[in-house]
């Protein structure tokens, strides 16, 4: 039994290498095999939640759709979706979607009818990328895991020499794509990103309120030390700023600090504070939905907001900060391009304040000239997956 393993081993290493080549096979075998299996991924990133292309994956399971959802073994939320699905989850072993996919489910790629990702390039297995991209009986479909309002540096990795199609939610969005992406209207389809559909379920009210505070990485961290940037004096100034803490401890308010992915891995020191709670970012889409307000600068997380009509805050803390490299900068000017189509943009803390002021005591209720604001950033509000899969047919 241990030879036939061992020659089983041997066998897949040798596929492995010759990757490239399994590939074409199956390309050469495609027209002959009916398309009706769909392919899911999220991200690879271990610290963040997968959602976006689980949902869909969600829905058209339950419709009655071939779907399979490919999840890391190293992620932490695999053995959870492992035993709720444990006929239609593909588990990767490192990365390795050669090794993992090519022996167990050789006819599901003959069947592959679309590939939805929600993370961008699949930087770890450019083979396969090429395969799904360059291959004309599969659909490659970006979902996104943010609407594109806000960062610049995303045209690159998401433009269409890349996917197939992409999924928009709003007009401004749309016309984003096509002018820096270069998508034109065949391959844009017009819904909303599908895990806006668990913001639509209702769930029994947390009895304390509590603002969300979310601020997005920096190209820049990784050759800079951020404790020497604007960034981080200014979260911690704000985190320790008096009216603020007198404010939410007054109130019985909580801030929940929704750390980025990349802060989990430095001592980022921002949760040494009374009236403030670092909360899982695998939990994310939890305390956005429990949540009656959002604090950020650029985070696609505003979105989730807008479509629930709450209040946000966009604090660009460190709009002009000389130690930022050139994307960072150039970013930083792209977003402020979207600021007169927004609400409640600052660059100074105290205004930050006194916004967190007038919602506290305002029942945390977003005006309705904001209502009407929100509502242009989505095609739709309800059975959106649905919609998703209409567009497709």
């Amino acid at each position: 039994m241990q030879r036939i393993y061992n020659f089983l081993i041997v066998i897949r290493k040798i596929l492995d290498f010759f990757s490239d080549g399994v590939f074409s096979l199956i390309a050469l075998l495609q027209p002959f095999f009916k398309k009706d299996v769909y392919f899911f991924r999220d991200t690879w990133e271990r610290y963040t939640e997968l959602i976006d292309s689980y949902t869909l994956f969600e829905y058209m399971h339950s419709k009655g759709f071939e779907c399979y959802y490919i999840v890391d073994k190293a992620h932490p939320l695999c053995e959870s979706i492992l035993a709720a699905y444990p006929k239609n989850i593909i588990t990767l072993n490192n990365d390795n979607i050669m090794g993992s996919l090519h022996i167990r489910h050789f006819t599901k790629f003959l069947r592959l009818k679309i590939y939805f990702s929600a993370w961008g390039y699949e930087v770890q297995t450019p083979s396969f990328h090429e395969f799904v991209y360059n291959n004309k009986r599969i659909d490659y479909i970006f979902l996104q895991h943010g609407v594109t309002l806000l960062k610049s540096f995303v045209f690159d990795l998401y433009n269409n020499t890349i996917f197939n199609k992409i999924l928009v939610s709003n007009e401004y969005e749309k016309e984003i794509v096509k002018k820096y992406m270069g998508y034109n209207e065949r391959n844009i389809i017009k819904a909303a990103m599908p895990r806006f559909e668990r913001l639509n379920f209702q769930k029994e009210k947390p009895q304390k309120r509590s603002i969300a505070f979310f601020m997005t990485w920096r190209l820049s961290f990784k050759t800079i030390d951020y404790k020497k940037s604007k960034y981080y004096e200014r979260i911690n100034s704000l985190l320790d700023n008096k009216r603020l803490n007198a404010l939410i401890e007054k109130y019985d308010v909580k801030i929940n600090l929704i750390t980025h992915h990349a802060l989990l891995t430095r001592d980022s020191e921002f949760s040494v504070r009374e009236n403030f709670e670092t909360v899982n970012s695998l939990e994310a889409s939890k305390y956005i939905k429990e949540a009656d307000m959002l604090i950020t600068d650029y985070s696609s997380v505003w979105a989730d907001f807008f479509f629930q009509q709450k209040p946000v805050v966009f604090y660009r803390l460190d709009y002009g900060d000389p130690l930022l490299i050139e994307q960072d900068k150039k970013d930083a000017e792209f977003a402020k391009l979207s600021d007169e189509i927004l609400f409640n943009v600052c660059y100074d803390e105290e205004k930050v304040v006194d916004l967190v002021e007038k919602y506290i005591k305002n029942n945390f209720e977003l005006e309705e000239e904001n209502k009407k604001i929100t509502d242009k950033f989505f095609y739709c509000k309800e059975n959106i997956c649905q919609k998703i899969v209409e567009e497709l047919r």
